[in-house]
Formats: C-alpha cells, sequence, structure tokens
C-alpha cells in the first residue's frame, strides 16, 4: 500500500480513485520480502520513489507540546510542517496554516493537540514521487510524511522536497 491516512492516532491504508494500480516496486524490497523480479523489467530503474526524495532529517514534536514550540522549531528552521508522533508513530501535522497570525502569547501556551490536523495523508518510502505530485495537487496539500514499513516515520515530503529532486536530476529542459 502506498498511502495511508491518520485518524485518531490510527495508521490506516488509503487508495486514491485517481492513481492507476500499477504500482512498482523497489528492488531493495522486493529482494527483501523474497519475491522473484520479473525479467525484463525495467521499470524499477526508472521510477523513482518518495524515499528517494524526502527529506530524512526530521524535526518532529510531541502532541503535547505547546504552540510557541512550533512556532520557534518553523522559525529557527524555516519550515512550515513538523510531524507529531508518539513513539515514533504519527499522530497528527501542524502546520503554519493551522497557528493563527497575531497570537497573543497565551494562546502560545496551547497544547498542539489541540489545534493539529488529525486526519493526516501519509505515503510508504516506497510510494512513486509521481503519485505524490498527483495527491499533492488533487488532494490541495503541501507534504506528506513518510512511514516504513512498521508505520515508524521516517521522513516528510514537502512540495519543495520535489522540485528540489527536479532541478537536482535536471528534469526540466532548456
Amino acid at each position: 500500500m502506498s498511502f495511508y491516512i491518520v485518524v485518531k492516532g490510527k495508521l490506516t491504508p488509503f487508495q486514491f480513485q485517481y492513481l492507476d494500480n500499477k504500482v512498482p516496486i523497489r528492488l531493495e524490497k522486493t529482494l527483501a520480502h523474497g519475491q522473484i523480479v520479473p525479467k525484463g523489467n525495467t521499470a524499477m530503474s526508472n521510477d523513482v520513489f518518495a524515499i528517494d526524495a524526502m527529506t530524512n532529517k526530521l524535526l518532529t514534536l510531541s502532541p503535547a507540546a505547546k504552540i510557541k514550540d512550533a512556532q520557534a522549531l518553523m522559525n529557527e528552521h524555516k519550515i512550515h510542517h513538523i510531524p507529531l508522533i508518539i513513539d515514533n508513530k504519527l499522530t497528527g501535522l501542524i502546520s503554519n496554516r493551522d497557528i493563527p497570525e497575531n497570537m497573543i502569547d497565551f494562546e502560545k501556551e496551547i497544547r498542539l493537540d489541540k489545534v493539529m490536523s488529525k486526519m493526516v495523508l501519509a505515503a510508504s518510502e516506497s510510494t512513486p514521487l509521481r503519485h505524490v505530485a498527483e495527491v499533492f495537487l488533487n488532494e490541495n496539500i503541501n507534504s506528506l510524511p513518510i512511514v516504513d514499513d512498521d508505520f515508524f516515520v521516517t521522513g516528510i515530503i514537502t512540495h519543495r522536497d520535489l522540485i528540489r529532486w527536479l532541478l537536482k536530476h535536471q528534469k526540466f529542459t532548456k
């Protein structure tokens, strides 16, 4: 499964109807799970996956952290999304859109679990990058936390990561 949705702290597989069902499998996953790679399958070498473009130097907070903690982390590192985790498992997401501007000091003491996005889309490390881009466009979102096979958060991919990958791999023609 490529995508998941977190509802009330529980990660559940989720399928978008507009994505095709021809999801390639990373070669490492295929070998790790003892499956045989079909001969002549060149699709794997050309496909790019979420793990290839994600930010893996992840900054996270607990849902018990305060709004002021999230604001400080976002300002210091110039980021806009912070996964909220408990025991390395995704429980929510806070973005700069979730935090009202011009908050007074006592409002900044509110816990993140009161303002966080509780229904969060996430993707697996082996989600094709083109599917990530389609979901960004169709769901009007700018980030997806990335989870491994044990559903631990291993990274995050944002629209900026997509653009960075495209530029680095010269996917724009001159």
